[in-house]
């Protein structure tokens, strides 16, 4: 009892909700029943945030015009984004402008009020936001990256693939950040294509050759408006040199040219490496080890640095980006001097990635000391 819990991420297994919660406690018994309350401030937080995406909707219309529509938005307690749609960047006068507006709607103070409407009714009271509508027969295709470059992110490809797809949308992912680090089931998923580079995770070296995906449904097709090769070209008549287009029945079809032996070489030495390790087993190091990472940073250095990588394993690869609070010059150069390998991005993020194919909970632990001493030392 009086168990306080910070829920940081949610993810449906099976048909089961899980909450991902952190806080000062200790299970005893898995099979316990816990009685849980909301955070009220929190959850009132978050709803005057999501008020404002209506309020901003409304301005930027007003202001921009009425082709203006929300492609997007995220709400949390302390601050909120939204997407939008517009042709041009908009100006510091549009700004100001849309800000006055909104500002002035939240001074009135009108009481939120809800109610259930059908689809006519909802218009003619002034609907601006119709789920369904936001992106109407505009969009075709998804294209998104199933690890995010700059957060370490792990999307749910899973789901996306199945709403996108409910719609009648082609669905593909950029797996640079993704192959090598998180299991992937790209098939079973129903994802239609995907792309990964083989010199990051997976170890290929600098200018190591790209990989592809393309689901067995779309194979042997002759009607794709596809960049085609003489490589992709059924291989019993290649050398007939036929002027019509004969695509392998396998993904080897959307091949354009013979890959560079040697940089296949040092790839496929890496990829044998996974095959003996496992991904799996990697996998459950990789938890491991960036749990571990993640609960240093925590205990070290929670004054000077902020986690902006989601806290549950099945929310995130390897990566952890962290945000630096105060910032310090060539802060990467001075880790990369005392030996460790860091990146950078704009504005404030230092990116790391214990990767469990060769990085143990030593370097773990040795990083967070380098790091701590360098913070200090400003």
């Amino acid at each position: 009892a009086g168990i306080d819990l910070i829920v940081n991420d949610v993810q449906k297994e099976n048909d089961v909700f899980i909450h991902y919660c952190s806080g000062d406690f200790e299970v005893t018994n898995i099979s316990n029943t816990v009685m849980c309350s909301v955070d009220g401030p929190r959850r009132q937080n978050i709803r005057k945030n999501h008020t404002a995406t209506h309020l901003m909707h409304a301005a930027l219309k007003e202001v921009l015009g009425e082709h203006v529509n929300q492609a997007g938005s995220l709400v949390h307690p302390d601050y909120l984004r939204f997407d939008l749609t517009h042709h041009e960047k908009i100006n510091a006068d549009e700004l100001r402008q849309i800000e006055t507006i909104v500002n002035r709607e939240i001074l009135i103070n009108v009481d939120v009020m809800t109610s259930v409407k059908d689809y006519e009714d909802a218009r003619r009271g002034g609907a601006v936001a119709i789920f369904g509508e936001k992106y109407g027969e505009e969009v075709a295709l998804v294209l998104l990256g199933g690890v995010n470059y700059y957060t370490g992110q792990a999307f749910d490809m899973a789901a996306i693939t199945d709403t996108a797809q409910s719609s009648g949308c082609r669905v593909g992912f950029d797996l640079a950040h993704a192959a090598g680090n998180i299991k992937l089931n790209l098939h079973d998923w129903g994802i239609d294509f995907a792309a990964w580079c083989g010199y990051k995770y997976l170890n290929g070296g600098p200018g190591a050759p790209s990989g592809i995906f393309i689901h067995e449904r779309h194979l042997g097709r002759t009607d794709y408006p596809r960049f085609e090769g003489w490589w992709g070209h059924d291989k019993t008549t290649r050398f007939d040199m036929l002027d019509e287009f004969m695509p392998l029945q396998t993904v080897e079809a959307w091949q354009l040219s013979n890959p560079p032996i040697l940089s296949m070489a040092a790839l496929l030495a890496s990829l044998e490496i996974f095959h003996e390790a496992g991904m799996s087993q990697l996998r459950q190091k990789s938890e491991k080890l960036t749990s571990y990472l993640e609960s240093l940073i925590i205990s070290e250095l929670s004054g000077q640095i902020k986690i902006i990588t989601l806290p549950s394993p099945q929310s995130r690869g390897c990566q952890l980006s962290l945000r630096l609070l105060q910032p310090v010059d060539e802060i990467t150069k001075l880790l990369h001097d005392r030996g460790v390998i860091s990146d950078w991005r704009e504005p404030d993020v230092i990116r790391v990635a214990p990767v469990p194919l060769y990085n143990s909970f030593e370097d773990c632990y040795a990083f967070v000391q380098i790091l701590k001493g360098i913070l200090n030392e400003g």
